[in-house]
């Protein structure tokens, strides 16, 4: 899962601060622990995260 940073946040597991405009790729397992942790803040990841959807492929025509 790929993501833009839209609030700065430490990440505590990497151990660095994550600014805003910078992409993150992380596991689902990962983005679930970052939600609870946000969540029990009063924040929703929501606001600190915008997931990054892969580009649509299309097939060429003949």
């Amino acid at each position: 899962m790929k993501f833009k940073i839209k609030q700065d946040f430490y990440d505590w597991e990497s151990n660095v601060k994550r600014l805003v405009g910078e992409e993150l790729e992380i596991t689902e397992e990962r983005y679930a622990e970052l939600a609870d942790n946000f969540a029990s803040n009063g924040v929703a990841i929501s606001d600190v995260l915008e997931e990054i959807l892969p580009e649509p492929e299309f097939l060429e025509e003949d």
